[in-house]
């Protein structure tokens, strides 16, 4: 496999995953429908009072049409509402479902949990898997043929409206004072008096109450049941369409998710699972279908502080929703349709997306690098052969490696060119040189360097060195030529330079090393002497230097200073 074979496919990828990213939000959404569907239940809730009747009324349930007539009486606390849920069950109840009679019509059950009575008996009302059509307290008075009231309210241990008294089932009504009688014997006013059941899968609705032997009885080890908890899982959605009708006069209306969690919530107990709301405006809802992010729900304060929620609570969970509905909070006759709700969302994020990519990438890379490797080994061992042949110019190429460093360019003291370093830019300087281009010669020399390496050792002059050295090259341009010529000689070759550009870098330079510490430890004061000429079109090199030599040895004389030598 050849380098241009891995172009070409990088290529191929590369136009790919451009047209997956511009492509992505043209791809139609994923979407759920959420209502209506036969496998969820619908019911409507409000508040019953005895002289007004109940708030809340289907208009026309088949079309999910009901009516919230939200009188002042009723306290602002009472809501009326719609709700969706995908209910619970049992496992293994079907077994005894055959042997309850049912109910012959849903307003048995005034409590909403299941269970009716009729013919001085417990029936049951529909399918136990769905909520309840009915949420209104039952009435405070009970006509003829429908349960006695129980005489105690502490005969409801469950709180679901239920009793158990004188060997039989009763209703709890608040406000119900109890008879002002005796006691008889074998009454019984316990939950615990009540005839258990023998099995624990007669209690179809979670109430902790069964039926066996034509009779109620109560079911004592509630760890035996294991209720199915049905929910729907709103978390790989990214919002709620809603279609809603709505006539009245409310400016709101709230729209709410109840997320089931057993680590708060406890099955039966609706009000324990998390509630999480967005409230819309009524105006919007008669534009046609909402969109709701389901981002914009947030989990309402009430129920963090009813439950004391741990702040790892306290944030949106859609991972069980168990019910979905919407309420009103307004007094005033209002008239809501619910056509349909569904789910959407992006089949995958653009986050996830370019995430995504970027791990495709990555291990594409990844496997190019591990084919190239393929092959280069393979073509190493190739070339192994022809590396054998090479073998014996092996030493050949030593040799020659040996005697290139002896004729380095490079002074190994100081780092700058050395003499023969300098002169092929020495050489082509002089070859090239015009009039138009001025230039000058300068060469340096320390003073009394001699006298420093007798006094203070070799050591302490190649310090001295290498330090003038730095000083000097960063002063200089970089066209400039700075060569170690030789000792404590150096050489400097100013292009475009004039004779009194040259004369004042010079001074500049000498009045730097004679304020320059080149040597700390010793506190030597160390001068130079330079001495300087002008580069003529005609000069050679040798005529040049000639000059700045002669210039140089005036310098020595006097030491410290700086001497010119025209031609």
């Amino acid at each position: 496999m050849k380098s241009n074979l891995f172009i070409l496919l990088r290529f191929a990828i590369a136009i790919l995953t451009i047209v997956v990213i511009v492509g992505s939000p043209y791809i139609p959404p994923k979407t759920l429908a959420i209502h209506p569907l036969s496998s969820t239940s619908t019911s409507i809730n409000g508040y019953y009072d005895p002289e007004y009747g109940a708030s809340s009324q289907w208009i026309d349930e088949s079309q999910h049409y009901w009516r919230c007539d939200y009188k002042p009486e009723f306290g602002r606390s009472n809501t009326c509402g719609f709700s969706i849920s995908w209910g619970s069950t049992f496992e293994n109840t079907a077994s005894n479902a055959n042997n309850i009679p049912s109910c012959t019509t849903a307003d048995s059950d005034d409590d909403g949990d299941g269970w009716g009575w009729e013919n001085n008996q417990s029936c049951i009302v529909g399918e136990l898997s769905k909520l309840p059509r009915r949420t209104l307290s039952p009435p405070p008075s009970v006509a003829a043929g429908e349960p006695p009231i129980c005489d105690s309210l502490d005969s409801d241990e469950d709180g679901d409206g239920w009793g158990w008294e004188n060997e039989q089932s009763c209703i709890v009504v608040d406000g119900h004072q109890p008879k002002e009688t005796p006691s008889i014997a074998g009454k019984t006013h316990s939950k615990d008096d009540a005839p258990p059941c023998e099995d624990p899968k007669t209690d179809l609705d979670g109430d902790g109450w069964g039926w066996e032997n034509e009779h109620s009885c109560i079911v004592k080890n509630d760890s035996a049941r294991h209720q199915i908890i049905r929910s729907a899982d709103f978390s790989a959605f990214d919002a709620l369409n809603l279609n809603i009708h709505y006539e009245g006069r409310a400016n709101s209306i709230r729209v709410y998710l109840r997320n089931f969690n057993p680590a708060y919530a406890t099955a039966g107990d609706s009000d324990s699972a998390k509630f999480m709301a967005v409230t819309l405006r009524t105006e919007d809802l008669r534009g046609g279908p909402i969109y709701i992010p389901l981002s914009e729900f947030k989990v309402t304060e009430w129920w963090v502080t009813e439950r004391d929620a741990p702040r790892e609570w306290a944030g949106r969970e859609l991972d069980r929703i168990i019910v979905l509905g919407l309420d009103i909070a307004e007094f005033g006759v209002h008239k809501v349709r619910v056509d349909n709700i569904s789910l959407t969302g992006d089949w995958i994020s653009r986050e996830n997306l370019l995430l995504a990519i970027i791990v495709f990438w990555v291990f594409y890379l990844l496997l190019e690098a591990f084919a190239r490797y393929v092959v280069l080994r393979n073509e190493s061992r190739l070339s192994e052969k022809k590396i054998d042949q090479l073998t014996g110019l092996t030493q050949q190429l030593e040799d020659e490696k040996d005697t290139l460093k002896e004729l380095s360019s490079l002074d190994t003291l100081t780092g700058i060119y050395n003499r023969i370093g300098a002169t092929p830019e020495i050489e082509a300087l002089f070859n090239h040189h015009s009039a138009s281009h001025p230039a000058c010669l300068l060469i340096f020399d320390i003073d009394h360097f001699k006298r420093i390496n007798d006094i203070y050792g070799h050591d302490t002059g190649d310090k001295i060195l290498a330090c003038f050295a730095d000083t000097i090259k960063t002063h200089i341009s970089d066209t400039s030529i700075f060569a170690r010529w030789g000792g404590e000689e150096f050489l400097l070759i100013e292009k475009d330079s004039t004779p009194q550009e040259a004369r004042h870098l010079a001074e500049k330079l000498r009045v730097l090393i004679a304020k320059t510490s080149l040597e700390p430890i010793h506190n030597i004061d160390v001068t130079v002497s330079i001495g300087i000429t002008s580069i003529t079109s005609t000069d050679k090199f040798e005529s040049a230097f000639k000059r700045a030599d002669i210039a140089l040895y005036e310098a020595k004389k006097i030491r410290n200073t700086v001497e010119f030598k025209s031609l």
